[in-house]
C-alpha cells in the first residue's frame, strides 16, 4: 500500500516553477530512497526519464541531449 502511494506519487511528480530544479529533483530523490527502504528498486536511467519527464517543455533542450 505505502509502495504503491510513493510510485504515484513519483509518477506524477511535475516541476511547478515555485520551487528550484534541485528541489524538485531532490524531492523526487526523497521519495525514491522511501521506496529504496522497501526494498524496491528503480534503476537510474529510470531516474533520469522521470526527472526530465517532470520539467516543464522549456528544458526540452535536456531531454534532446539525455536521448542522443
Amino acid at each position: 500500500s505505502m509502495a504503491s502511494t510513493l510510485m504515484k506519487k513519483l509518477s506524477s511528480m511535475k516541476y511547478d516553477n515555485i520551487k528550484g530544479v534541485r528541489e524538485n529533483i531532490m524531492e523526487m530523490m526523497d521519495t525514491i530512497d522511501k521506496l529504496k527502504s522497501l526494498e524496491i528498486e528503480i534503476s537510474e536511467s529510470f531516474v533520469v526519464h522521470l526527472i526530465l519527464n517532470s520539467l516543464p517543455p522549456e528544458y526540452g533542450h535536456f531531454k534532446i541531449s539525455y536521448n542522443a
